[in-house]
């Protein structure tokens, strides 16, 4: 049978002693009382003690650390820029930011722009669906960063979304339709392709169904609905959403330089 002992040290200490029957013995923690604290760790003088880990034995991720809204967007914002945080702080501090719920007054405006054609974000960061069913299992969750260079156009005076992945001046292919955003919630439907190889350029119209595009209800069905994101923060560095299939994606707002590098615009 263990049994626990609480005596005095000194210089205040108070020590904790489990013991158990041999061959097995095991030392618990030495604290200074609650008078002198020059450990973080504290022992409550209680029948029952309770021990509590000091911050800087928690875990590293930003629900851990209990980080605000704006420490987890700078940290988001760095990782946009710089890919050098590490995934899992990345998703602690989405999961930290979709909590919160934030207002989304003006967020239309922050993703499209005031004029034609609106703005371009590169996709930085992506969640599978089994990474955030994990997590809310009591995983840690996780992601990566997105390997090409993918962009979203949002233009918000026409309601227009262009979806593309690139391979510089080389060849791309996008994706155009329309959008609605109300609240959170955007919705959007492709309804044409534009391919570029090399010099040659050509595009044509999609049916409902093709490529993921919403598909026309059957008769007596009622209309499905098509892809969606929810949007989760906006500002003018970075936007993150949740996906129709519950994934996590966050994109860095990019500039003209990049956009020509990268074969967005023609330089």
């Amino acid at each position: 049978m263990t049994s626990t002992t609480l005596t005095s040290a000194p210089g205040g200490m108070a020590v904790i002693n489990a013991q158990q029957p041999r061959p097995q013995v095991h030392r618990l923690i030495t604290t200074h009382c609650r008078a002198r604290q020059p450990f973080s760790v504290k022992v409550q003088r209680h029948r029952n003690c309770k021990v509590r880990s000091s911050p800087a034995c928690a875990a590293s991720s930003v629900e851990a650390t209990g980080k605000d809204t704006s420490t987890c967007v700078k940290l988001l914002q760095q990782a946009a820029a710089t890919r050098s945080v590490a995934p899992k702080e990345v998703f602690a501090a989405i999961r930290k930011l979709e909590k919160e719920k934030l207002n989304a007054d003006g967020w239309a405006e922050k993703l499209g722009g005031e004029s034609s054609p609106g703005r371009r974000w590169q996709l930085v960061f992506t969640t599978g669906t089994k990474q955030v069913q994990d997590a809310l299992k009591g995983g840690k969750g996780g992601g990566s960063y997105f390997p090409l260079i993918a962009a979203q156009r949002w233009d918000a005076p026409k309601q227009e979304i262009e979806n593309g992945v690139y391979l510089g001046h080389i060849a791309s292919i996008s994706f155009l339709g329309p959008w609605a955003l109300q609240s959170r919630k955007m919705t959007f439907d492709f309804k044409r392709i534009n391919i570029k190889l090399g010099p040659w350029k050509f595009g044509f119209d999609l049916k409902a169904g093709q490529f993921g595009t919403k598909k026309a209800p059957e008769e007596g069905e009622k209309q499905k609905d098509g892809p969606f994101f929810l949007f989760i923060y906006v500002d003018d560095k970075i936007c993150v959403a949740r996906g129709r299939g519950g994934g996590l994606a966050m994109w860095g707002r990019t500039s003209p330089v990049w956009e020509a590098k990268a074969g967005l615009i023609q330089a």
